[in-house]
């Protein structure tokens, strides 16, 4: 399924699931916020940054708002090898409790 033949594991089925049903993507700290903390904030990142390169997730720079003072933050996208990804996933009943 993945470019390295791994399949998405929980954290990650956990991103898949909540980007399904966000399709302008979600930054970071979004996920973690909208997993109900399932997501540790200390190793989001990490996942999202192998999410990216198993070809699951694509990024985006966010758009900048005139008042906000801080770093354009990127903004993660389902790929369509993502949405395969997950409903091959739940489609088997590999999905790990994690919703």
């Amino acid at each position: 399924m993945a470019r390295n033949g791994i399949w998405p594991n929980g954290n990650e089925v956990t991103i898949l699931r909540l980007l399904v049903s966000e399709p302008k993507g979600m930054y970071g700290l979004q996920l973690v916020e909208a997993s109900g903390r399932k997501l540790a904030r200390g190793g989001i990142y990490v996942t999202l940054g192998r999410m990216v390169d198993k070809g699951y997730l694509k990024t985006e720079k966010e758009v900048k708002e005139a008042d906000y003072p801080g770093l354009p933050r990127p903004i993660y996208k389902l790929t369509g090898l993502g949405r395969k990804a997950l409903e091959a996933v739940e489609s088997i009943g590999m999905a790990l409790r994690t919703l």
